[in-house]
């Protein structure tokens, strides 16, 4: 009986918590929407109503655009597809008539190839014409190694290069940055450099230069390819200026001028710019003692000379010995005049010299 009763009390407690909780739910159901501020849901249905029925962005207004927009893509595909189909294949050779429209070309093809081939191009104003050929020169002799040396760096071809013949250099102009005499401009340097050549500036003094070689087949033609302020810096780099003065050094019979020989007296003074002497001595006395260098011959005591300044003061004196010697000014960058005192027996020359 007792566990009758316990069992009977247990399903008496689950009916009541079952009764509990669809009591619950059913409130739930029965309650209204809850707004935290007034018309709040009803406010938000009625702008998307407005929105969604918008003339302007409304579902109507976007189906439109998007009808016209697949009308507009319809159409275009079909312009494109006429234009294709229009297109020859590349084996159907294309018509063009005789006479170019108006504003295309010349009243012929003579007319119209002129037109594009002498029209004048920047930098150099020459016609188009003369670059194509340049171009195809440079491909003709590039090809060939021989080609592929300074005159690539220093020149450029104008035309008339095209008759080149391998192994030949009489056409080609050199330039020789070692041997830059100081008081050259580029012009100066190139033109004795290019014996026979006609060198001129190419375009305005100080400029570029251009180089005209006259072959027996036509007229070679090259431009070099830095201006004068460039050669400027080329020479600067063997000729670096200094703010210090220095004392003169023999640079090579190329480099120097060479002045007028003044015969050789007991007491005598050359007076002009210099920067040393040659002295060639062609007889002395038979007394004085001489000395043999391998074939060179020294005298002793036979005389000296010493330079002297704008300033009119002299330097110590050098003693006279070779029979044929050089001289530089050594404590001045270069002398207004030479001093000379030689035995009465000594015959032969003094010569001033300048660097050029």
């Amino acid at each position: 009986m007792a566990a009758l009763e316990a069992l009977l009390f247990r399903a008496l407690t689950i009916l009541l918590n079952v009764l509990g909780i669809v009591s619950g739910i059913k409130s739930i159901l029965s309650t209204s929407a809850q707004e935290h501020s007034p018309f709040a849901i009803e406010t938000i249905a009625s702008n998307a109503a407005n929105t969604v029925n918008s003339p302007a962005f409304g579902n109507a207004e976007l189906k439109t655009l998007i009808d016209n927009l697949a009308t507009a893509v319809a159409v275009g595909f079909s312009g494109v597809t006429v234009e294709i189909t229009s297109l020859t294949d590349g084996t159907t050779p294309v018509s063009l008539p005789v006479t170019p429209p108006s504003g295309y070309g010349g009243l012929s093809f003579s007319d119209t190839g002129h037109a594009v081939w002498d029209y004048s191009l920047a930098p150099l104003f020459s016609g188009a014409k003369y670059y194509m050929q340049a171009a195809g020169n440079w491909g003709a002799f590039s090809a060939n190694l021989r080609w592929l040396g300074d005159e690539v760096l220093y020149f450029q071809a104008l035309y008339g290069t095209a008759d080149y013949v391998a192994g030949a250099s009489d056409n080609v102009p050199v330039f020789d940055p070692t041997d830059i005499l100081i008081s050259e401009d580029a012009l100066a340097c190139l033109t004795r450099q290019n014996s026979g050549w006609t060198v001129t500036w190419a375009f305005a003094p100080s400029g570029y230069v251009r180089l005209v070689f006259p072959g027996t087949a036509e007229i070679q033609e090259w431009q070099t390819t830095f201006d004068q302020a460039q050669f400027a810096f080329i020479k600067s780099q063997i000729f670096p200026l200094s703010t210090v003065e220095i004392a003169p050094v023999w640079p090579g019979i190329a480099k120097v001028t060479i002045g007028t020989p003044v015969a050789i007296t007991s007491a005598m003074t050359i007076t002009e710019p210099m920067h040393g002497v040659i002295v060639d001595i062609s007889a002395v006395g038979v007394n004085k003692p001489q000395v043999p260098y391998d074939g060179e011959l020294a005298y002793k005591f036979i005389g000296a000379l010493a330079f002297v300044d704008d300033n009119g003061q002299v330097e110590m004196f050098q003693s006279l010995g070779f029979t044929n010697a050089i001289y530089c000014c050594r404590d001045m960058s270069e002398a207004a005049s030479v001093v000379v005192r030689a035995d009465p027996s000594l015959t032969g020359t003094i010569t001033p010299w300048v660097i050029a």
